[in-house]
């Protein structure tokens, strides 16, 4: 784990463009990990599948065996570290399909307060606070990213509308945690061929730049400023993380 985080800055750093795909990829292997990859004794995959089956009953800290414990402790000691190595990067486009992954995570825990128990803790709300307020300042329509509507872009002739996802969007697409994300229909356009899901083009970044504040505006809206805040005065985000700290205990 220490020689991967170790070398993670400087490998950002010299694959450039190529981190857009490695991005994601590494962003999603984390959050599997941190679920447990469908084992049912993981905590978070027996909240979040249980929640998903409507079952009452939820695992508590208290009931995880030892080593199933150390093993969401690890994983989460990693998604963390990771996450504050690549939050560290202002100014780099190429980590916002990471970025993206990781808060469409959270943002689907924002339903599950006993699943964010296990994640809010130790997760750098900081640092997403201060990525999402620089990548604010060429945002044209607040409006947008500040609406509970998902942003939609590309429409086709006549005004009907053409989904055209972002290539983490298939990435991700029948993952457990995506279910509250993307709109009905949003994979409907049988017009892109398999080889150009993939395929990144110039106009995705700034639609991914909106969908990223998108989602932190949700989180900040969903958790009444508990993890994120958001000023829709000055279009800031912030956190407070003492007082997070305080609220989320695991039992």
């Amino acid at each position: 784990m220490d020689e991967f985080l170790d070398g993670l800055d400087n490998h950002i750093e010299r694959s450039t463009r190529r981190w857009l795909e490695l991005g994601y990829y590494i962003g999603l292997s984390n959050i599997c990990a941190v679920v447990g990859y469908g084992n049912e004794s993981s905590p978070l995959y027996n909240v979040l599948k249980q929640a998903g089956d409507s079952q009452d009953h939820f695992m508590t800290g208290s009931e995880m065996e030892p080593s199933v414990a150390q093993q969401l402790a690890d994983a989460l000691r990693l998604a963390n570290k990771t996450h504050s190595v690549v939050l560290q990067r202002v100014g780099d486009l190429n980590i916002l399909p990471y970025l993206h992954v990781t808060l469409a995570f959270i943002y689907h825990l924002t339903y599950y307060p006993e699943a964010m128990a296990y994640v809010a803790p130790e997760f750098p709300w900081k640092l997403t606070a201060l990525m999402l307020n620089s990548l604010m300042d060429s945002i044209e329509s607040h409006s947008r990213i500040e609406s509970i509507r998902f942003p939609e872009h590309d429409k086709g002739k006549g005004g009907d509308r053409l989904p055209r996802p972002l290539p983490e969007d298939y990435a991700m697409r029948g993952l457990l945690w995506v279910d509250k994300y993307f709109p009905d229909g949003w994979f409907s356009n049988d017009k892109i061929d398999d080889d150009e899901k993939y395929f990144e083009v110039a106009s995705m970044r700034e639609e991914r730049r909106e969908r990223v504040l998108y989602l932190g505006c949700r989180i900040a809206a969903r958790g009444d400023g508990k993890w994120l805040e958001y000023d829709s005065t000055t279009h800031r985000f912030n956190t407070h993380l003492q007082e997070l700290l305080k609220t989320y205990v695991i039992v």
